[in-house]
């Protein structure tokens, strides 16, 4: 799925289900969300007979408890809502590595986050920090919807310059940079 697909289709749910509240959207898709303690993992999903379930690392900060739901409703949505692959998952714990998953993390971005709004903080000289504060929302999140808007159309030529600075201090996410500058 490109990008445009990615936002319509969760957009479409968004409507239907009324809410941007990952949560909200996870649990009225029939999924039970849970928090327990782990040592060395974010969570994990079991999607199995009738069985859907999120269970997230209840020492995680609240963004990362949202993103983290967010890339296993990505995964149950694939699996699930969209089939695309035809293969559906048992069960995976959620690493941090699963937190750069492109096209999951792509797809919860356009779930938790308005692209109007989103541009609107752009247009007003917020970086990729500012805006994840401003919203509420993970760091990474916010970098993928940029790049996600960008490959939709959005002219963020005014923001470009803005992105490469923030990269700058933040080496460490410079792959989530535009392509075009």
């Amino acid at each position: 799925m490109n990008s445009i697909q990615l936002h319509q289709k969760a957009n479409e749910l968004v409507q239907v289900i009324g809410s941007r509240d990952i949560r909200n959207i996870t649990r009225s898709l029939g999924m039970q969300v849970s928090e327990m303690p782990f040592d060395s993992i974010l969570g994990f999903f079991t999607f199995q007979w009738e069985f859907h379930q999120v269970v997230i690392n209840d020492k995680l900060d609240k963004a990362t408890k949202q993103m983290v739901c967010g890339y296993a409703l990505s995964r149950y949505a694939d699996a699930y809502l969209f089939a695309s692959k035809g293969t559906f998952c048992k069960m995976n714990y959620i690493s941090h590595t699963h937190l750069s998953d492109y096209k999951a993390n792509a797809f919860s971005s356009h779930l938790m986050l308005d692209s109007d709004e989103v541009y609107h903080l752009t247009t007003l000289g917020y970086d990729a920090a500012q805006i994840a504060h401003q919203t509420k929302r993970h760091l990474n999140l916010i970098l993928f919807k940029l790049l996600e808007m960008d490959q939709m159309g959005f002219d963020m030529s005014h923001y470009y310059r803005i992105h490469r600075q923030f990269l700058k201090g933040h080496q460490h996410l410079a792959h989530l940079g535009f392509q075009n500058i």
